[in-house]
């Protein structure tokens, strides 16, 4: 499945300067676990197999000098590839994946539809099976399923509220007064 990026009518001159425009940039998903994940902006490219995505999350907004671009973050050892500031998807990686000599953790694309290229991820990690379920996250494919004999797990106590002091001009009152003027009977 094809996740074109997004791009800023404000960035498009720029980044088409460069050669980053929007002809030959998106995420392309294919297959299943075997499949590969792969980015491109431009003449720039990134791509790994699907089980090497260990999380895949929506980021954003992003402040312009951070996000624009081709651009690497040295000290957390991610890369980007932005044409937006709305909103992308951090991919973070189990093995790094080498680009240019250097070996990446991670790769925030800012991709038109981030939660449909999160979704699509997971459907493509996950097992079928029990292992796929509402809320499921592409770090759950690595969790075995419970045994479907397996006892329950131990519930949990829950903890009990108890009410605190009230604070000033809150107490109770110390008996209830008739409608009308207190003292009076209707």
């Amino acid at each position: 499945m094809r996740f074109p990026l997004r791009y800023d009518r404000r960035w498009l001159p720029y980044l088409r300067a460069l050669g980053l425009g929007p002809r030959r940039s998106a995420v392309e998903v294919d297959g299943g676990v075997a499949g590969r994940v792969e980015a491109r902006m431009g003449w720039a490219s990134l791509g790994t197999t699907v089980d090497n995505v260990a999380s895949a999350q929506v980021t954003g907004p992003y402040r312009w000098w951070r996000a624009i671009g081709v651009r690497a973050s040295l000290t957390g050892g991610g890369l980007t590839f932005g044409s937006s500031t709305r909103a992308g998807v951090l991919m973070t990686f189990r093995r790094p994946v080498r680009y240019v000599g250097v070996r990446w953790r991670s790769l925030t694309v800012t991709v038109a539809d981030p939660h449909g290229l999160t979704a699509h991820l997971l459907h493509a990690a996950v097992a079928p099976g029990p292992a796929r379920r509402a809320g499921a996250s592409i770090a759950d494919r690595d969790q075995k399923p419970a045994r479907e004999d397996a006892p329950d797990p131990k519930p949990q106590p829950q903890p009990v509220s108890r009410p605190g002091p009230r604070p000033p001009g809150r107490e109770l009152p110390s008996r209830m007064e008739p409608a009308g003027e207190p003292g009076t009977e209707s």
